[in-house]
This record gives structure tokens, C-alpha cells and sequence, in this order.
């Protein structure tokens, strides 16, 4: 019942014998507000990947951060133990 309330699932309930009939989602996909909608979404993903993208290029650029991987690296290879 709650679902059906929250519109997580389109349905509804006979009072008389308690069935319940499931209909199809109301929601409409071909009108041009849901197409607006969905560009919107697009436009907000594709920023998130542009500024995603950008911070992984600072990181890769970050002089203090090669640095840290180097010495990683370099801890790792003297800290190898070929016989475990």
C-alpha cells in the first residue's frame, strides 16, 4: 500500500474484494517537456564529467602527487619479498 501511494508502483486496490490491478506508469516519455527534461539531465551529466575530467588532470599534473607516487613506487619495489 505504501508504494502505491508513493507512485513507486501504478496500481490500485478493489475495495469490494481487495484485488489489486496493476497499471502501466503514467509518466509520458514523448512529450516535448519530458524531452527538455531529459536534455537538462544530460547537460548536468555532461558537467560533472567536465569537472570530474579537469580535477583528474590537476591530480595528474600536481607535482607533489607524482611525487608521492614515485615514493610509493619505490617503497613498494624495496619492500618486495620474492620469497613469501
Amino acid at each position: 500500500m505504501p508504494k502505491i501511494k508513493s507512485r513507486e508502483i501504478y496500481a490500485t486496490i478493489n475495495k469490494k474484494d481487495g484485488m489489486v490491478v496493476v497499471k502501466d506508469d503514467t509518466e509520458k516519455y514523448n512529450s516535448p517537456e519530458m524531452f527538455l527534461k531529459i536534455q537538462k539531465d544530460m547537460a548536468q551529466t555532461m558537467d560533472l564529467i567536465r569537472q570530474i575530467n579537469k580535477m583528474e588532470e590537476d591530480i595528474l599534473l600536481n607535482p607533489m602527487v607524482s611525487l608521492l607516487n614515485n615514493e610509493f613506487a619505490i617503497n613498494k619495489i624495496r619492500n618486495f619479498d620474492l620469497f613469501p
